[in-house]
């Protein structure tokens, strides 16, 4: 692509990042083409680069990628919603992949809602925060009560794997509260663990959406010294997982993988790259 800004880097009178929906969405793609493959140290080097030739800041660009991107996996499920969203402001984008990290069956609905002009950016916002306008029916209740019970085993076995850990620590300040860890943990040795849940009650498609905003944690937590424990069903396919920790430049040792079988109650230890 020639180096005609695909978007123009304008700030609205709050100061925000503003451009249009055609122009973020030309800017996402330009950025995830530069960053396909390239290791998390050279990120930084490259978004300047783009930032330098297009004229947003560099965090404004890496959002851009990271809304893109959640454009592109929700695609491979729901390809017109997906399109649409594409038209949507940046802002918005943004809520509603911030609401698929806890709730992507409310996502989608809210998404729709978005497209209806149900919504200003303030109130979606507002019920992304709250998550209590959208009603969850019963088969949704049904599905959170067992994915609760396979995280509380999961949480159990990992911590009988690991040997004795202490109570539940505080977050630490690199990763927010809207983070998929379920639980920081420290060994006899202060060693700290990061445990996150690789659930088995969602489609495909949403585990290839978790599993990409996962991959931005668990870089989080290897730059803080803190060893990525990944718990999973033992019949789910891990090999997207790992591509993506591939593709990212992780080294696969730097993460503990426990395989859980749901049924009957028994739990394998892996250390990725085996």
């Amino acid at each position: 692509m020639a180096d005609t800004p695909p978007a123009a880097g304008k700030l609205d009178p709050n100061g925000r990042f503003s451009v249009s929906a055609d122009e973020w969405f030309a800017l996402a793609e330009e950025a995830l083409a530069a960053l396909a493959g390239v290791q998390q140290k050279r990120r930084g080097k490259i978004l300047e680069d783009l930032s330098s030739r297009f004229g947003p800041h560099p965090t404004h660009i890496r959002r851009a990628a990271k809304a893109g991107a959640f454009l592109r996996v929700l695609a491979s499920s729901e390809p017109i919603l997906a399109k649409a969203l594409q038209k949507q402001s940046f802002q918005a984008v943004e809520i509603i992949e911030r609401w698929y990290r806890s709730d992507t069956r409310g996502a989608r609905r809210a998404a729709r809602r978005l497209l209806n002009g149900d919504y200003s950016i303030a109130s979606l916002a507002a019920d992304q925060r709250n998550r209590t306008v959208l009603q969850v029916d019963l088969d949704d209740a049904l599905d959170e009560q067992l994915v609760a019970s396979f995280s509380r085993q999961a949480s159990q076995l990992a911590h009988k794997i690991l040997g004795p850990l202490s109570n539940v620590q505080a977050r630490p300040p690199g990763l927010g509260l809207g983070s998929l860890v379920d639980q920081i943990v420290r060994d006899d040795g202060d060693k700290a663990y990061a445990i996150f849940l690789a659930e088995r009650l969602t489609s495909a498609s949403e585990l290839a959406i978790r599993d990409s905003l996962l991959i931005g944690d668990i870089l989080k937590c290897i730059a803080l010294n803190i060893t990525p424990v990944i718990a999973h069903d033992k019949d789910r396919n891990m090999g997207p997982l790992r591509d993506m920790f591939r593709s990212f430049g992780i080294a696969e040792t730097k993460a503990v993988f426990v395989a859980v079988d749901f049924t009957p109650r028994l739990a394998t230890l892996e250390i990725a790259g085996d």
